[in-house]
């Protein structure tokens, strides 16, 4: 039986691939494109829960950063512990979306609007406790980010 470290590793493993693959695709279209790319990569750690990003905000054809029609495709994985009844359980989660949005942006605010759909699988070690939310699920996300500027270069976003 594979140890719960030996399956992180594997799933480390795995995240660190799908990682570099999705940022060398990006970086390809950032160096082929004469627009603008917004790459973001972070996550967290604490003893009882990481999580890390990895995604890209890619202005589409004749768009430019915050003006015009863009697509986010961003991959994650997320991992956490819980004990419940006494017994110590570990969730992970992959995910992977895309999206496509529009930006304006003016002297006075800017406002995007995007939806993004994706997939992720959470999995729960050593088994799944009643009533828990686990295995595949398909998503769809919308957004709307405003952000309006203010006299003496304050903003509200």
């Amino acid at each position: 039986m594979t140890s719960i470290r030996k399956e992180f590793r594997k799933l480390t493993i795995l995240g660190c691939a799908a990682s570099a693959l999705a940022m060398t695709a990006a970086i390809g279209t950032a160096e082929a494109s004469p627009h603008q790319n917004l790459f973001l990569a972070g996550g967290n750690y604490s003893p009882n829960s990481q999580y890390a990003y990895l995604g890209s905000l890619m202005p589409i054809a004749g768009a430019t950063l915050g003006h015009g029609l863009f697509i986010t495709p961003f991959v994650s994985w997320s991992r956490y512990t819980f004990e419940k009844n006494g017994t110590q359980f570990t969730g992970s989660e992959p995910a992977a979306s895309i999206g496509i949005g529009d930006a304006w942006t003016t002297k006075r605010y800017s406002l995007s609007v995007s939806l993004s759909g994706g997939y992720s699988n959470t999995s729960l070690s050593p088994y799944s406790p009643a009533n828990s939310f686990h295995g595949s699920q398909w998503f769809v996300e919308p957004e709307v980010y405003g952000k309006l500027n203010l006299p003496g270069g304050a903003s509200a976003t």
